[in-house]
């Protein structure tokens, strides 16, 4: 068998940044066990190089604001809504209610930790709580901070969501808002629905707000969390990190994104190449199969803590 035929065989999985920080590349030929190896590596035994190319091109791109003069507004055609649209109730799913905590009774400073028997089961308080201006687990009924996340063009010409000023951990950000409709319902998106307790989701493909242009990262600064609210579940996203003001923020879109692969350009040192679909490899960013020393330990503070400001997401 010649070098070219073999070299059809073979797909790049994953990729990652090594000890010495040089991009390498999972590459799996036949039934072969899969290797790391560096571009240099791989165009050494290779010569049908589509694939890596491919794939590779994505991590030159990244996203960035396109230039003022490009005036096209992301909400064309979309309604921007305060708070959800229902069209659907579940009579029958148990949603948690809130009670009057012992926080002030027991000497607590706030109501944000496990002590406080509503956020513990992820419940925001009442204006009833006795904490009074003290509690801050009302998150979704107080701060608003969407004047401050501003909705860009990406280099993909899709869109995505920058933040003004600066989160620090567990902040909340905002909500994801839309119409709340039954899981079961044939006309939900299947790309702008988040799912919503047990039978219902929000989808936002048409009524939303800024949160609805949120992109996706294999290593995001934000998540998702339900909270009750008034007998209701809504749906939050929290930083998991400190983010800076006119960083992006991103989101992991989850397994269940899309039946359909989309190519991933988050540019995240262990990005997985696509989003949605089947992937060939399924990667932890928080496990690193690298050898625990110093340098290793140094590359594992420098992607979680520095990513913004050496990857151009």
């Amino acid at each position: 068998m010649n070098q070219l035929s073999v070299s059809r065989r073979y797909k790049i999985l994953t990729t990652r940044i090594s000890m010495n920080s040089q991009r390498q590349f999972l590459l799996k030929r036949g039934n072969c066990k899969a290797q790391w190896l560096t571009v240099e590596e791989i165009e050494s035994r290779y010569q049908n190089l589509n694939n890596l190319n491919e794939f590779r091109e994505k991590f030159r791109k990244g996203f960035s604001i396109i230039p003022d003069n490009d005036q096209i507004d992301p909400f064309e055609n979309l309604i921007q809504v305060q708070s959800n649209c229902y069209k659907f109730f579940d009579v029958n799913e148990c949603i948690p209610t809130a009670s009057i905590c012992n926080c002030k009774n027991n000497n607590s400073s706030d109501c944000l930790n496990e002590g406080c028997e509503n956020f513990s089961r992820g419940v925001e308080c009442t204006p009833l709580c006795l904490m009074g201006d003290d509690c801050s687990n009302r998150h979704l009924q107080i701060i608003n901070n969407e004047k401050d996340l501003d909705v860009f063009r990406t280099k993909q010409y899709n869109w995505g969501v920058i933040t003004d000023i600066d989160f620090h951990k567990d902040d909340f950000i905002a909500e994801y808002k839309g119409i709340v409709q039954s899981c079961y319902d044939r006309t939900i998106s299947q790309i702008y629905s988040m799912d919503l307790g047990r039978t219902s989701v929000i989808d936002a493909s048409r009524w939303c707000n800024a949160t609805r242009f949120l992109n996706h990262c294999c290593i995001p600064n934000a998540q998702s969390n339900l909270r009750a609210v008034d007998g209701l579940w809504r749906l939050a996203f929290f930083a998991l990190r400190k983010i800076e003001a006119n960083e992006e923020i991103t989101i992991d879109y989850g397994k269940s994104y899309s039946q359909n692969a989309e190519i991933c350009y988050c540019q995240a040192p262990n990005c997985a190449g696509i989003i949605g679909g089947k992937k060939e490899f399924e990667f932890n960013p928080n496990k690193w199969n690298e050898p625990s020393n110093e340098q290793t330990q140094f590359l594992k503070r420098f992607f979680a803590e520095k990513l913004w400001e050496t990857i151009p997401i």
